[in-house]
């Protein structure tokens, strides 16, 4: 409607140039009123478009009219399957195009439209009618109405918007002097005993039987939700019926039993392929009067539960039997039945964060007397466990213990009190959730607030206890007598920060076979800033590289960043990560460093105190001699082993750190928590992000750290290996490449400006 838009605007222009402009302004007003009741019928008749579908689609499939009742505008048809039909009246007229029905030679209902009285077939751009319901493998179509820019009828069935013809092959205008009309697609809806008929403006005649010597329906309205690989029995009603089947989706199970009047379903298990997680069953059903009767019902394979009871049951039928670290799944249960007493949904011992990430609780319904807990003092979950509450929802108590992993509560809601939390972790308040009281004990590691919190209670924590705190929410009181809580102010996350690494702030390479090349080159160091560039190699044992994001990475639950390598099957070159947050806020990398515990960090080999120092020869003729802390010595390997360019005036070099026994790259022998190694998960993809392929993953809690890191600001990553490949020595050194680094954490952590204090726009301490 642009161009009547336009045509307003014209009008209110060349009124502004005269004094009396009341004619005009009467014309506007009754274009405005003309548009408005175009929009109106529109809709209408859209809704009708639906409607008329709808029964066609009814009467093919069996369905039945249950109830019929008048309503203001029209008719309500209740039909067998729980679904209302609602035929509006309208108002006759010659203006609209009649959208209508009408059944073929072949038996199938296609799509007509009547201009001036006139009915002819909708036909699409290759002149075929169109099918007004799908069957038999094909689709039906529901026709659009709509207007064009010049205020012509339009018809759209998937194609883009045509414009109607009327019998002298012009289009049909939708704007009369009088407005629209003809939004009336049924000349008359007439009720029987047996029958509702309908009959069409364009004459056909549709025949909806009402079943009136019988009753089968669906006690329970709505939706069906079935826990993935559970059974559920759905209470019906019946009358005068004869016999009956059920049919159910791909993948699902499903019986009647019309003595005990129950539909009985099974949900297909996540991984069972080609299987229909949602769907409808159908119940066939013939009356005592020999009437064929269809009644159907849509169903979800979901997470929905009626209370904490049934999910400890999924618990334990379900959920136990498919726990396997090689398949790993969420749980969430949604608890539909309001909980008003203590109750608790049990964590078997098997459940891990490596067969279950998170397990997610939300609370649907509630009140200020309201329970939501999970876990146990001797709980093993070492997973997150999310409580969410929704929006206009108050919890009475939340009551999570999990020594080992984290919580995370999430939500619009109220939870009045979170108590006996016991998180050896993290505790994360989801962003516009708040919580009005938390009890923290000694093992919780950490909290990062989001949300709004009236008081933090700090307590039970013993003589060298401490907690970090991250607020970049609202706390209104924090009571900690024993002064452990340490609130940290990470470096803000902007709209424009990116997730690669911003700034090399050191590059030190040892000496190797690509001493003299580029790899080893400043240049090429710089080359994985913005970006994943070209493999930078760290030499031999101790060789390292030091960088950083342009913002804090932040410890949430899982991989925190990743580091891309010059990894696959059969080449590993391990390095060791250590990472440290800015405590001084001076912006140097000169606070305590930690190493992510790779899984030879306390391996027996392993030397936890190797320090290693390489001497330039006097001439290239020589060998690099070295000499470390624990009495040994020897050179590096002749022709191979090359002296960094890059060190014009240094003529000894010292490293130190953990040192690994890595026999030969061919094998993936040193495990996991290492940059540069084919895991299992190298090839995953994080959050959809495709630039975390291909890569090692991190997670900050692996730090060797006494308390928890919920920060970090640089990040370290060295070689721990002095070893010539045995398998293939030609290969030299076992020295690790690093092409670059993605911060997983920037997609969770807020934009600067959410309150945290320290940011620009203060805090709530």
């Amino acid at each position: 409607m642009k161009k009547l838009l336009t045509l307003i605007s014209c009008i209110l222009l060349l009124a502004s140039c005269k004094y009396d402009d009341s004619d005009l302004w009467e014309k506007v007003d009754d274009l405005d009123k003309r548009l408005e009741a175009l929009e109106q019928t529109v809709q209408t008749m859209n809704t009708t478009i639906s409607s008329l579908r709808t029964v066609v689609e009814a009467l093919e499939d069996g369905k039945v009219v249950m109830n019929i009742e008048q309503t203001e505008d029209g008719y309500a048809l209740k039909m067998s399957d729980g679904s209302t039909i609602t035929l509006y009246n309208g108002r006759n007229g010659a203006d609209a195009p009649v959208i209508g029905v009408k059944q073929d030679t072949d038996g199938y209902y296609y799509w007509t439209r009547t201009v001036d009285g006139q009915t002819e077939w909708l036909l699409d751009e290759a002149n075929n009618k169109v099918r007004a319901s799908g069957k038999d493998g094909v689709g039906g179509v529901t026709p659009v109405i709509g207007v064009d820019d010049d205020g012509n009828w339009t018809v759209d069935y998937g194609e883009g918007p045509q414009l109607i013809l009327g019998p002298n092959g012009e289009p049909v205008s939708a704007l009369g002097e009088e407005g629209p009309a003809g939004d009336s697609f049924f000349s008359s809806v007439t009720d029987n005993d047996d029958s509702v008929v309908l009959t069409l403006s364009n004459g056909t005649v549709i025949k909806l039987p009402k079943l009136t010597d019988a009753t089968i329906a669906f006690v329970e309205e709505g939706k069906a939700s079935v826990y993935y690989g559970y059974s559920k029995s759905l209470d019906i009603e019946i009358d005068g019926i004869r016999s009956a089947m059920v049919t159910a989706p791909c993948g699902w199970e499903a019986s009647i039993n019309l003595s005990t009047k129950k539909v009985r379903v099974s949900a297909p298990w996540l991984d069972e392929a080609d299987a229909e997680f949602s769907g409808y069953i159908g119940i066939i059903a013939v009356t005592d009067g020999g009437i064929p009767v269809t009644v159907v019902k849509e169903i979800k394979a979901g997470y929905e539960v009626s209370s904490p009871a049934e999910a400890n049951t999924v618990m334990t039928e379900v959920i136990v039997p498919h726990l396997s670290a090689a398949a790993p799944f969420d749980v969430k249960f949604v608890v539909t039945e309001d909980v008003t007493t203590y109750t608790n949904i049990n964590i078997p011992a098997a459940m891990t964060a490596a067969t279950t990430p998170t397990l997610t609780i939300v609370a649907q319904a509630g009140s200020s007397a309201g329970y939501v807990g999970t876990g146990a003092y001797n709980c093993a979950y070492d997973g997150e466990v999310i409580v969410s509450v929704p929006e206009g929802m108050t919890v009475k108590t939340a009551s999570v213990m999990i020594p080992e992993g984290s919580v995370t509560f999430t939500g619009k809601g109220i939870i009045d009190n979170v108590s006996t939390l016991d998180a050896g972790n993290l505790l994360h308040v989801g962003a516009g959730t708040t919580v009005n009281t938390i009890r923290c004990n000694n093992r919780l590691g950490g909290l990062i607030n989001e949300g709004t919190i009236g008081t933090l209670n700090v307590s039970g924590f013993g003589a060298g206890k401490e907690f970090q705190l991250i607020d970049y929410g609202k706390i209104a009181d924090i009571n900690d007598p024993s002064g452990v809580a340490e609130q940290i102010h990470p470096r803000a996350v902007s709209n424009g920060s990116s997730k690669f690494i911003s700034k090399v702030i050191e590059y030190r390479p040892a000496p190797g076979q690509y001493g003299l090349s580029s790899y080893s080159s400043l240049a090429n160091a710089n080359s994985i800033v913005g970006k994943y560039g070209s493999p930078v190699t760290l030499g031999m044992f101790g060789g390292y590289i030091v960088f950083q994001f342009d913002h804090s990475v932040i410890n949430w639950n899982g991989t925190d960043f990743v580091v891309r390598g010059n990894a696959f099957a059969t080449a590993n070159e391990p390095g060791a990560v250590m990472v440290s947050f800015d405590a001084n806020g001076n912006g140097l990398p000169d606070d305590e460093w930690f190493e992510l515990k790779g899984d030879l960090y306390d391996a027996e080999s392993t030397i936890a105190d190797y320090e290693i120092t390489y001497t330039k020869p006097a001439d290239a003729a020589s060998l690099i001699t070295w000499s470390d802390n624990k009495g040994g010595s020897g050179t590096m390997t002749k022709g191979t082993s090359k002296w960094p360019a890059l060190y014009t005036d240094i003529t000894t070099l010292t490293f130190s750190g953990r040192k690994i026994e890595m026999p030969t790259m061919y094998e993936l022998s040193c495990g996991y928590g290492y940059a540069d190694t084919f895991t299992a998960d190298y090839k995953t993809v994080i959050n959809g992000d495709s630039d975390t392929a291909s890569t090692n993953k991190f997670d900050i809690d692996r730090a060797d750290s006494p308390k928890k890191l919920l920060a970090v600001d640089f990040i370290k990553i060295y070689n721990p290996v002095y070893q010539v490949d045995t398998k293939y020595p030609t290969f030299n050194e076992i020295s690790t490449e690093i092409a670059g680094a993605v911060s997983v954490s920037l997609s969770r952590t807020p934009v600067s400006g959410s309150g945290v204090e320290g940011w620009e726009d203060g805090g709530s301490l």
